[in-house]
């Protein structure tokens, strides 16, 4: 069965189309696009550019549900969302959300700096044939690789080098690219030669409310 993917600019997607899941909803993303009518929003961690907390919380005074680590789970709590709305998660969690089943893996964001304390940060396998891995170069733990990676490009956490490695080691079939709006047109095109020179797989590039099938 295919998956419907939109882009809603930076790491926030929405998934599905009759009971639309959104992963990230974050400051950078297109969140009127993304939010309209959701009941299901997936997050992977607390940095804004990852959780916008009031468009979210408004999201879920409408009737939509949060999943989420416990730092997510806190932060929209303290800011006045219903307890039974939001729901924490952690690794080796499976839900199922919107008609898709949802595999929770992960559990650290990747190092910002040795200064800095590491955040909590989990990723989504969706249906098995999507993973969105938040901010984190995620390991599947020996699951197959999904169809479809949702790729970081542009983070001040992140390295080429990692990202090749991790490419190299998943060999997906599709690389979506996220996490961009840090990269100019350039960088863009810059990204797309690496991977594609390096990963042997050309990354699919898809604008703020541009959609694509997998599977």
């Amino acid at each position: 069965m295919s998956l419907l993917l939109e882009h809603e600019g930076h790491s926030c997607v929405r998934l599905g189309e009759s009971e639309p899941v959104v992963i990230d909803p974050g400051v950078f993303a297109d969140l009127s696009a993304a939010l309209d009518g959701v009941r299901h929003i997936l997050v992977t961690h607390d940095h804004v550019d990852h959780l916008a907390v009031e468009p979210v919380l408004a999201a879920v005074a409408a009737g939509a549900r949060v999943h989420g680590p416990a730092s997510v789970v806190e932060r929209l709590v303290e800011a006045g969302a219903p307890a039974g709305q939001v729901h924490r998660v952690a690794a080796g969690d499976r839900l199922q959300v919107g008609g898709l089943d949802v595999e929770v893996l992960g559990e650290w964001h990747a190092p910002l700096h040795r200064s800095v304390p590491r955040s909590t940060n989990v990723a989504y396998l969706v249906d098995g044939a999507l993973l969105h891995p938040g901010d984190a170069f995620v390991d599947l733990g020996g699951r197959p690789t999904p169809d479809t990676v949702l790729v970081p490009v542009a983070a001040p956490w992140l390295l080429m080098a990692n990202v090749v490695d991790w490419v190299r080691a998943l060999a997906p079939r599709h690389v979506v690219p996220i996490h961009e709006v840090l990269a100019s047109q350039i960088g863009r095109d810059f990204w797309t030669r690496q991977i594609e020179q390096m990963c042997d797989v050309l990354p699919t590039w898809l604008a703020p409310g541009e959609r694509v099938r997998i599977g």
